[in-house]
């Protein structure tokens, strides 16, 4: 892939997250009591794991998955294909909050998002 295409793609995919756990949150859907079977993400994940914002990325992150879960068995159980049908490894999830440092040095406002996550 291009790096171009790969920064382009990863800042969407970053923006769809953002947008669907804002939304999900504004609707008080959340899937923090579902007993989903996979391990939270850990700091030594992310691009920079010293950064004082990280943990609350990650939780952000976590969020996601949780909400993309829970959406998934929506989905199945209406006989539809998976909402979400991707896994995100380690690597993406480095990439993705590259992405959120530059928009916070940027004045970005996810922080807002995150804070809810």
């Amino acid at each position: 892939m291009h790096p171009w295409e790969d920064w382009a793609e990863t800042w969407a995919h970053y923006l769809h997250m953002m947008d669907a756990v804002d939304t999900a949150l504004g609707f008080g859907m959340s899937a923090r009591e579902m007993d989903f079977d996979y391990q939270p993400f850990p700091l030594d994940t992310l691009y920079d794991p010293q950064h004082p914002g990280g943990p609350a990325f990650l939780s952000f992150v976590n969020a996601w998955i949780e909400l993309a879960g829970m959406l998934n068995e929506l989905s199945r159980s209406m006989g539809q294909p998976d909402f979400y049908p991707f896994v995100l490894p380690p690597a993406v999830i480095a990439k993705l909050h590259f992405i959120h440092l530059v928009i916070q040095e940027e004045g970005g406002r996810a922080d807002e998002v995150l804070a809810q996550a």
